[in-house]
């Protein structure tokens, strides 16, 4: 988010033929808008004005993450952008993958090697 900060984007973003060819915004690891957003990044807290201010209202915005657990951290990351009433779609999906597994086996070379044969 701290390219908000920069002129050249902000000139770009202001121009009414870029923002009419944008079909979405997207924010990926939207749980930093809280966790970063109070104190580390404080411009974390900016991305939703930035896409409500900046984009016209008939453009969606994507929030994505793998951790934001259903809680008031979810109502509070869809307040920040915007998100809510009709204009809401909440979509869960598990991240736990079936077909993966984690296998953990003594390397019998040494890792001061140039080759990991084992790998």
């Amino acid at each position: 988010p701290e390219h908000r900060r920069d002129e050249a984007w902000r000139e770009i973003t202001a121009y009414d033929l870029y923002r009419a060819s944008i079909l979405y915004g997207c924010v990926d690891e939207a749980h930093l808008i809280n966790e970063w957003g109070a104190d580390f990044r404080p411009l974390f807290r900016h991305v939703g004005p930035f896409f409500r201010g900046r984009l016209p209202s008939s453009t969606s915005i994507m929030a994505l993450s793998a951790t934001l657990q259903p809680s008031s951290a979810t109502k509070s990351v869809c307040r920040s952008l915007g998100m809510f009433g009709n204009n809401l779609f909440l979509f869960r999906s598990s991240n736990e993958r079936h077909n993966t597994q984690f296998i953990m086996e003594p390397l019998q070379n040494g890792v001061g090697g140039k080759i990991f044969p084992q790998l």
